[in-house]
């Protein structure tokens, strides 16, 4: 079994990150629409791979902040609701997070594409324009460099 699962869904505005380590949930997070969460992420992902620097994240969840820092080896989530919650996984590294997040918005991507709701036709054909260019530079980037 593998020790380390990372699932990314997106379900009518949000963006759903779910950890598991040994099958037991470490960590359950819904990125709101609020912030435009799947570009963000893309860019992060962009960044991460342009200038060999860990790969930085967050999410709103209306109400908590989410924060994840990964490199080549660890990484770091971090939840601020009621105090500051931080959850420290040796194997969530930077590929295997992109991966995960890829291949999420790749299997949801009517969803991802339709992620914010109230703008127009021509918002939304640039957006989907967007999020094209940035999946297909991250997915060269991300799956052949390893």
């Amino acid at each position: 079994m593998e020790e380390l699962r990372v699932k990314i869904e997106v379900r009518s505005g949000w963006v759903i990150l779910n950890i598991e380590e040994r099958g037991r949930e470490v960590f359950r997070g819904y990125g709101s629409y609020l912030e435009d969460v799947p570009v963000q992420w893309l860019k992060g992902i962009k960044a991460s791979y342009e200038y060999g620097i860990p790969l930085a994240l967050g999410m709103d969840e209306e109400g908590s902040e989410v924060k994840i820092v990964s490199d080549e080896w660890t990484g770091i989530v971090t939840n601020r609701e009621n105090g500051v919650r931080q959850v420290y996984l040796e194997d969530l590294t930077k590929e295997k997070l992109s991966r995960s997040i890829l291949e999420g918005f790749e299997e949801d991507f009517v969803e991802v594409e339709g992620f914010l709701m109230r703008v127009s036709e021509e918002e939304k054909e640039g957006r989907r324009k967007e999020i094209v260019g940035l999946m297909n530079w991250c997915k060269v980037h991300v799956f052949e460099q390893n």
